[in-house]
């Protein structure tokens, strides 16, 4: 079986991650492409994490790919799919980069294919970690398009890996809400029968108790109701004085927050569902948190709406007693920007599937490294591409025709060749990484492995 887009996402088994993946399939598969779902997370297997996040799993069968073991086995999905989408959520922060293997940047995607992301977030507005970021910026320049969720992401992939991006809305915010109300449908049976209020929590429990007694003396609200990070997974995971949902399924979260009257959030996608539910709200964060703030500066500073998080008892005493939110203003701010990231999405989707490696074939080939690899996949590579040249470090090398009629050049003959696509032709995988390392030095970065080219 083959499908127009590969997504390629990290499954954790989180509930704002499960939320996130679901959004984006929906909306693919509502414009009318068929998907295979990636997952590239090397400390989670795919879909057994998946079964036990919905009281139903919302799939239809052979959208959720088998689970790989290593890159190896991923190179075979290029014969799948016709165009891969990197999906939202924190996929390019350092951390998450690093447990898989990088796999998330699409290294094993070969060069001939188009390769986007949409939404994908660095999850800081620096780049944390110095050692990575020439391997990272090689991977990231075999994109073709590339949009973030945090505007400060904009300036960190010109700044850090000299590329141009454009900021667009979470995909949660695309999605038709009618697919989030009927999954919702089936999450009531736990809820409370009275008003109350609700707190999703991730890490703030402590300032959670004392917000929840702000807003509940503040509104009249007497109930009160608590997901929290820590009862996911073990229903012993808290001892506080919240009463709580243990093991909360994605279903339940999403009536938990559709039917409350106020909500009370450090999760970023508990702020985005009290947006698209329209509740009130209150945001309350650590600012030394390791998940960082800036997705939430970026979404709140463009609703205006900054004066709804607090980082102290104070900021919540003093944010409980702001008017209700005007969710016509908000509304008409979603409704331009979800317009516009609808548009950015679609275009990388057509543009995705009328891609024919024009990235390659517009330039010329040229291999680096003249010995054993070389010459073992020259006739692969000339069935592909015509090859002139072959560019060596050694300069014994230099001027010499190691086979046919392939002359061998130095590196600055071969930054002087201008337009150039560069295949590396070494085996040894420390050796490659110095090798990209000085192209991007010299400039270049139209770049691949012959592992993963041929």
């Amino acid at each position: 079986m083959s499908y127009d887009i590969g997504l390629v996402l990290m499954m954790n088994g989180g509930i704002g991650n499960g939320i996130v993946n679901f959004a984006l399939y929906r909306i693919l598969k509502d414009s009318g492409y068929t998907v295979l779902m990636i997952n590239v997370s090397g400390i989670q297997k795919s879909k057994d994490k998946w079964e036990k996040s919905y009281i139903s799993l919302p799939y239809e069968e052979n959208v959720i790919s088998k689970d790989y073991e290593d890159r190896e086995k991923l190179y075979g999905i290029n014969w799948l799919c016709n165009m891969f989408l990197l999906g939202s959520d924190q996929l390019l922060r350092v951390r998450f980069m690093k447990e898989t293997n990088f796999d998330a940047c699409l290294p094993w995607v070969n060069p001939t294919k188009y390769k986007a992301a949409y939404a994908s977030s660095f999850g800081s507005d620096v780049y944390e970690e110095e050692k990575s970021r020439k391997e990272v910026e090689f991977f990231l320049h075999r994109f073709q398009r590339i949009s973030v969720r945090e505007k400060s992401g904009i300036s960190l992939l010109k700044s850090q890996f000299g590329l141009d991006g454009d900021w667009v809305l979470d995909p949660t915010f695309l999605c038709n809400r009618q697919h989030y109300e009927k999954l919702a449908q089936r999450g009531r049976s736990r809820l409370p029968k009275e008003k109350y209020v609700a707190a999703y929590l991730l890490d703030m429990e402590n300032l959670g108790e004392y917000a929840i007694k702000a807003v509940e003396k503040k509104r009249g609200i007497k109930e009160h109701f608590a997901i929290l990070e820590s009862q996911l997974r073990r229903e012993d995971g808290y001892s506080g004085n919240m009463n709580t949902m243990p093991r909360a399924k994605i279903e339940e979260w999403l009536a938990f927050i559709q039917n409350s009257e106020f909500v009370i959030t450090d999760s970023f996608h508990g702020l985005c569902f009290s947006l698209i539910f329209r509740k009130n709200f209150l945001v309350i964060f650590d600012k030394e948190c390791w998940r960082g703030n800036t997705r939430f500066d970026s979404l709140l500073s463009l609703l205006h709406l900054t004066k709804r998080i607090a980082y102290s008892p104070e900021d919540i005493t003093n944010a409980v007693e702001l008017p209700d939110i005007d969710y016509s203003a908000v509304n008409a701010i979603l409704k331009r920007e979800r317009n516009r990231s609808i548009r950015w999405l679609m275009d990388t989707v057509r543009q995705g599937m009328c891609f024919d490696g024009q990235s390659v074939e517009e330039t010329q080939l040229v291999p680096w490294g003249a010995g054993d690899c070389f010459a073992r996949n020259y006739d692969r590579i000339r069935r592909l591409y015509p090859v002139r040249y072959v560019c060596d470090s050694n300069a014994l090398k230099w001027g010499t025709y190691p086979i046919d009629d392939v002359c061998c050049i130095s590196p600055e003959q071969l930054k002087a060749l201008g337009d150039v696509f560069v295949l590396i032709t070494v085996d040894a995988p420390g050796l490659s990484l110095q090798i990209i390392n000085r192209l991007l030095d010299m400039g270049i970065s139209n770049v691949d492995h012959i592992q993963n080219w041929v």
